[in-house]
């Protein structure tokens, strides 16, 4: 009985660290993510209009590899976002939105690392707005999406893995400098 107890363990132990099971991100690839960037933003700027807007979908916040190549396939762009990234050193689009999801979530994770405590106190103020009955409903449903939102966002980085954050860390000021880029 003792011998089943310790396979449940070490069952348990693996799913654990599967979120762990990658080799952590490498400045290289950071820079080289980086490197592509600026061609990416202005191919998508000419090309925005072959991609569904974010309001069309149903998905919540979903940050991920699937979504994204499946998002490329539908507006046929595969061929040439594959010939833009392997200019930069990718094999493939597929790796590029991989390193694109794992450098994206690590920046969330980091931006939010601080943000723990206030995430707690906005969690009691909200709840306190729902039972405030002077409060509009509408108010109340825009601060409820709001939340959601913000629980989908906590929800995609909670497996990060912490040595794709210390990888990103150095890099942060740059990286949001290109976003930023990318919003204008």
């Amino acid at each position: 009985m003792v011998y089943l107890g310790r396979i449940v363990i070490a069952i348990a132990l693996l799913f654990s660290l599967s979120a762990y099971a990658e080799k952590p991100l490498t400045g290289a690839q950071i820079e080289k993510f980086m490197s592509s960037m600026e061609e990416i933003q202005k191919w998508s700027e000419k090309n925005e209009h072959r991609f569904k807007s974010d309001d069309d979908s149903d998905d919540g916040f979903d940050l991920s590899v699937d979504k994204i190549m499946r998002e490329m396939r539908e507006a046929k762009a595969y061929d040439e976002i594959e010939d833009i990234v392997e200019k930069h050193g990718f094999s493939s689009p597929e790796e590029w939105a991989g390193i694109m999801v794992r450098v994206s979530k690590a920046m969330m994770a980091e931006a939010m690392s601080g943000m723990k405590d206030y995430q707690a106190q906005m969690n009691a103020q909200v709840e306190s707005m729902m039972k405030d009955p002077n409060i509009p409903e509408e108010q109340k449903q825009a601060m409820q999406q709001m939340m959601q939102q913000t629980t989908s966002i906590a929800d995609e980085i909670k497996d990060v893995n912490p040595a794709d954050v210390a990888a990103v860390k150095p890099y942060m000021e740059k990286l949001q400098a290109q976003m930023m880029e990318e919003g204008d």
